[in-house]
């Protein structure tokens, strides 16, 4: 037979081709250019304001506040808010990325500069860096530059009274009039070092997913051997025993390779090994569920999830596209993992109760799913006999 006429030759490239097209838009589809758009960030704008030797009454911060929130270029969402302390309390409930705070003297220190003793204004630029490092990083890369132009406005306002009277700056007039107003940036709940630059809970979903998927199919197939390619209700009772046992061990040894071998900060070790076993017994349930019902022609749905999940995680919603976010996103089992673990690494625990209850409705789901593939049997059965009777 010819080379170029084998039907496995042409089939094969067909199959390369289309996986070529899936991989393609698993890996990239949703990621290939991430931009951040509507971000939740906090805004507290306390200033009292001034009123100025020429009784001008002057309040740069509800200026800057009417800029902020009325200038539709900046990717933000903004929840205005009365005090920092309501703001702290939003980013530590992960409502919002970042909160900027103007305190109560910023108009006063920023006309300071008519002064004998200027005195530069502060305002405060409170990072939430556990809830998605990736858009944290984006956001305190924006705000120097807001502030870069707010200063020349500020500038020029404060130094035009000075070229009116043609009077010359002292030297710590002119040393205030070149940066008038600051940004300080603090940042809460720290991914810290060692924490896979804040993506350690994506990781590990990751790794307890496949593991897991793996102990499936080895137990499912042995499960079908035991009981003549069928699962009966013992069969489905040691199925059931045996993902427990492979899922204990499985979250057991990643946890101690990431902490013990490759030194990965692990704030709570038992708090995390508990909500990893957690997670991966209801991904066994998922699992198991389109296993028992579909065989290993389920194996390419529950792989097909994992590739098109993967690229998403590490990213906050906002950075994806409109579809992915619906369509994906939204209902993805991973997520719930991935916030879950985010809770115990960088929030005490806060937020981790939400996540468990979803996954253990989805896992009470998918074990009755399990539990009614024990009448597929009675089914094909049926349809034999049917068959039978319609050829007779």
């Amino acid at each position: 037979m010819s080379f170029f006429k084998q039907k496995i030759l042409w089939l094969g490239l067909i199959g390369i081709a289309l996986i070529a097209i899936i991989f393609t838009f698993a890996f990239l589809g949703s990621t290939v250019n991430p931009a951040p758009k509507d971000l939740p960030v906090a805004l507290v704008v306390k200033d009292e304001g001034v009123t100025l030797p020429t009784k001008e009454k002057l309040n740069i911060g509800e200026e800057l506040k009417k800029q902020l929130t009325e200038n539709k270029d900046l990717p933000f969402k903004w929840t205005i808010l009365d005090s920092k302390d309501k703001a702290v309390k939003g980013m530590d409930d992960r409502n919002y990325y970042a909160a900027l705070v103007i305190p109560s003297d910023f108009s006063a220190k920023s006309s300071s500069l008519m002064s004998p003793k200027p005195v530069q204004a502060e305002a405060q630029l409170i990072l939430n860096q556990g809830k998605n490092q990736n858009a944290v990083n984006a956001i305190g890369q924006i705000f120097p530059k807001i502030f870069e132009a707010i200063n020349g406005k500020v500038q020029q306002q404060m130094l035009m009274p000075f070229e009116k009277m043609q009077k010359p700056l002292s030297v710590q007039q002119a040393k205030i009039a070149g940066h008038p107003i600051a940004l300080k940036t603090d940042t809460i709940h720290q991914t810290g070092d060692n924490s896979g630059g804040g993506n350690a809970p994506t990781t590990l979903t990751q790794i307890i997913w496949i593991t897991t998927l793996i102990s499936s199919a080895i137990i499912f197939t042995a499960v079908r051997k035991a009981h003549s390619n069928t699962i009966k209700p013992i069969g489905f009772l040691y199925q059931l025993l045996a993902g427990a046992v492979f899922t204990a061990v499985n979250a057991l040894i990643v946890l101690y390779l990431a902490a013990g071998v490759l030194d990965l900060h692990v704030p709570d070790y038992w708090a995390v090994y508990g909500f990893m076993l957690f997670a991966s017994f209801m991904f066994f349930l998922m699992q198991g569920a389109l296993l028992n019902w579909l065989g290993f022609g389920g194996m390419p749905i529950l792989v097909l999830l994992f590739f098109f999940s993967n690229p998403v995680l590490a990213l906050a919603p906002e950075m994806l596209p409109d579809v992915t976010k619906t369509w994906l996103y939204s209902w993805t089992p991973f997520r719930f993992s991935v916030e879950g673990l985010r809770s115990i690494f960088f929030y005490d625990g806060r937020g981790l109760g939400d996540n468990q209850y979803v996954l253990g409705i989805v896992g009470l789901v998918c074990f009755a799913v399990m539990a009614l593939a024990l009448v597929k049997p009675l089914l094909q059965r049926g349809s034999r006999k049917e068959a039978s009777v319609e050829r007779n």
